[in-house]
């Protein structure tokens, strides 16, 4: 009201005044329109950024011709040779073995992009781990197995693993390629199979794996096959919260009260 007061004893200034609104009027629509602009073309810049590190992902992860290179050497190497030791089960990179009381696991991971871009390993360089599912473990922390996704054969859909290994380089020597990381603590590192990125050494990469396997993971999963070996087994290792929780749950399973009692007490 006081504009008003103001205007009416200084008539002068009202073509200001008006000026004033007309360009607020003339300006605002402007300002949503620069505002929309902007938050659009932000929106073009995060999805032309999206997309490049989709292709990214697609040149260097599953459709990468050296992560194609490796899926062929390893159904023309390894697989074969997994077979062989009982294994009956593939998906993917992954393969399992039933037991009466366990499942054995051999899975092959390209280590990927950030494990890339941290270490300087070429993105479909990978890793094997070797492991052990015990169906009757129960996790303490997820007692009705809530958190847990299982297929239709009873088996955990992530790598649930009560015991694993990550298999190392047979013939280090192989491994001279490496020659492009700066740190030596990554480049002399023996869990990780390089693999050129064009695939050319992906054979190679393989057939060492299969070498790796033959001399290490037959004598490992022996370890585990039977359960009261198993059990046994796992009371060698250093003590934690984790093994007597395994241990209470295979002595159950085994029938032993007595043992399941000891490991019990020793889980509070």
């Amino acid at each position: 009201m006081k504009i008003f007061e103001k205007l009416i004893k200084q008539p002068w200034r009202i073509p200001g005044f008006i000026i004033a609104i007309f360009l607020g009027l003339l300006l605002s629509p402007l300002l949503l329109i620069f505002g929309i602009y902007i938050l659009w073309d932000n929106w073009k810049h995060k999805k032309r950024q999206i997309k490049a590190e989709a292709n990214v992902t697609t040149e260097i992860g599953v459709k990468s011709v050296g992560t194609a290179e490796i899926n062929k050497a390893l159904k023309r190497h390894l697989f074969p040779v997994i077979r062989q030791h009982g294994f009956t089960k593939f998906k993917g990179k992954r393969s399992y073995k039933y037991n009466i009381s366990s499942v054995f696991v051999v899975s092959v991971e390209a280590v990927g992009k950030h494990f890339s871009d941290v270490t300087g390993f070429t993105p479909s360089s990978f890793m094997c781990t070797l492991g052990v599912y015990f169906p009757f473990v129960i996790n303490k922390y997820d007692p009705e197995g809530k958190g847990i996704e299982y297929d239709k054969d009873g088996l955990p859909v992530g790598i649930y693993l009560h015991q694993s290994l990550r298999l190392e380089n047979f013939d280090f020597s192989k491994q001279k390629c490496r020659q492009s990381i700066d740190n030596p603590a990554n480049a002399t590192r023996k869990d990780v199979w390089w693999v050129e990125r064009d695939g050319s050494n992906a054979e190679d990469m393989v057939l060492d794996l299969v070498a790796a396997f033959l001399a290490t993971a037959p004598a490992w999963f022996a370890s585990y096959e039977d359960l009261e070996t198993a059990f046994h087994e796992i009371e060698k290792e250093r003590d934690c919260p984790g093994k007597f929780e395994k241990l209470y749950y295979m002595a159950k399973e085994l029938k032993n009260e007595a043992m399941a009692e000891h490991y019990k007490a020793k889980m509070s």
